[in-house]
């Protein structure tokens, strides 16, 4: 079980290193922003306004490389700074070039938020994300008939694209952890319930085994005492074997089909007489071999375990 929490606990420890990831783009974007602005910042309306819009983005950069694990406050603000700065655009630059298909204002910073949306809810919320900074491009051209007269069109069908396929590639490495926490899980049950068995084998099932040998043999109230040792333990190697509980009755269980044989041990040991054989306390000796009350002749048993056997010739 303690692998299995570490493998829970590696699933946030993946995503924590993919949002670092997303991180690194995020930085190499903003200082990618930064050069764009400063080399256009003349061109601007309002130039003190670009540079503190740029001012909180590198603030809100700054605190997501401090902190890899996200939660949905985080994530909903950081999408909405993305769309909000894209948006921006239409009131610090100029009409004229916001029509010729000039770069918005946080360039392709945007995209970082759509990647860690995808990171942390799979392509479902990529691909969510990545609508709401569409219709935010969409909002800062001003015209959605102008969307595909420049680069509008390309940027949003590179962000959607972006949004699933990271996506998707997260929900795929999320899926292969929770293979190997399932398996690893059934590792660990298998090798416990092994430890039980040999535990079993060596105290329980020997006392049952013994009890219901010498109890067949003394025969009158020893007997029914003896079938009851029987049938606990066959359910026990049943239990152990992960099997269907045996049936049980005056004879022996068979572990590997649940079938039920009647036979002898070498040493005129019988493993069960029939209910009601008076005739001696281990049954009717006849040709070498045990008769039941039927008069069938009963197979030698070989041994599969302490009170346990099979039919043998």
């Amino acid at each position: 079980m303690g692998q299995a929490s570490d493998l829970t606990n590696g699933d946030l420890a993946d995503e924590a290193r993919l949002q670092r990831i997303v991180d690194v783009f995020r930085i190499a974007a903003l200082v990618y922003a930064v050069g764009l602005y400063v080399a256009a910042q003349d061109e601007y309306v309002h130039p003190w306004g670009g540079w503190a819009v740029l001012a909180v983005l590198a603030g809100w950069t700054a605190l997501l490389s401090l902190r890899p694990r996200r939660g949905t406050v985080v994530m909903l603000i950081d999408l909405a700074l993305a769309a909000s700065s894209v948006v921006a655009t239409r009131w610090l630059d100029l009409p004229a070039r916001i029509q010729d298909g000039a770069q918005t204002l946080p360039a392709i910073w945007p995209a970082a938020a759509v990647l860690g949306w995808a990171v942390w809810r799979g392509w479902r919320a990529g691909l969510l994300a990545a609508v709401v900074i569409a219709a935010a491009d969409l909002i800062e051209i001003g015209r959605f008939s102008a969307w595909s007269a420049n680069n509008t069109g390309n940027n949003i069908v590179l962000v959607i694209l972006a949004g699933l396929i990271v996506g998707y590639a997260a929900e795929i490495l999320r899926a292969g952890r929770a293979q190997m926490a399932a398996a690893v899980a059934q590792q660990a049950a298998t090798a416990e319930r092994e430890r039980l068995a040999r535990d079993i084998h060596d105290s329980v099932l020997q006392v049952l085994g013994f009890v219901h040998r010498e109890g067949v043999e003394r025969g009158g109230p020893a007997a029914e005492l003896a079938q009851l040792a029987g049938e606990q333990e066959a359910r026990l190697r049943a239990l152990i074997s992960n099997g269907p509980a045996a049936p049980t009755v005056a004879g022996v269980a068979d572990v590997r089909g649940g079938a039920v044989a009647p036979c002898r041990r070498p040493g005129d040991h019988l493993l069960s007489r029939p209910a009601g054989d008076a005739s001696g306390p281990a049954g009717q000796r006849a040709g070498g071999g045990y008769r039941g009350r039927t008069g069938q002749r009963l197979p030698t048993c070989r041994e599969t375990g302490p009170g346990l056997g099979s039919a043998g010739g």
